[in-house]
């Protein structure tokens, strides 16, 4: 998910080429700020809520946008 990419990016103030889904969120130096306000993005972005375990779990990018996949498929599954 590219959005979730460029979400970082935009966040972190980023080159494109400084963030690769393998990017792990200590090497970002995010402080829990940081962290509290890219799970709060992704939620708005995606009209989703992130569960707090669900946001532990996050440690990478590639991390995020599993999580943020599988919640969206829940939501799809829901509204049907």
């Amino acid at each position: 998910m590219s959005s979730i990419i460029a979400n970082f990016r935009v966040n972190k103030k980023m080159a494109p080429e400084e963030l690769s889904p393998a990017t792990r969120f200590e090497e970002l130096k995010m402080d829990s700020l940081d962290a509290l306000n890219m799970i709060f993005a992704l939620e708005e972005e995606f009209e989703i809520d992130i569960p707090n375990e669900e946001a532990a779990k996050m440690k990478s990018v590639e991390e995020a946008i599993h999580g943020v996949e599988e919640l969206l498929k829940e939501k799809s599954s829901a509204s049907n």
